[in-house]
């Protein structure tokens, strides 16, 4: 399984990633630093920050599901 974790807190990135990576693939998106990817069709689950600087998680969520229909988690 290949997850996706969006969020503006590099700390918090690397100790989900730390936590799941023993069981899934684990992708991090440090936002607004780096790019979300331009094919999300891979991943089986996006976990996305809600309060991000410069633009919401809601507002990305909106983006993301015109590309992907996967369940995604906002935190």
């Amino acid at each position: 399984m290949k997850l996706l974790v969006v969020d503006d807190e590099k700390e918090i990135l690397t100790l989900i990633k730390k936590a799941l990576s023993g069981q899934y693939q684990v992708d991090t998106v440090h936002f607004p630093i780096e790019k979300i990817p331009e094919d999300l069709s891979g991943y089986s689950l996006i976990l996305m920050d809600v309060m991000m600087p410069n633009e919401n998680g809601y507002t990305i969520v909106e983006k993301i599901r015109k590309q992907v229909d996967c369940p995604m988690s906002l935190s």
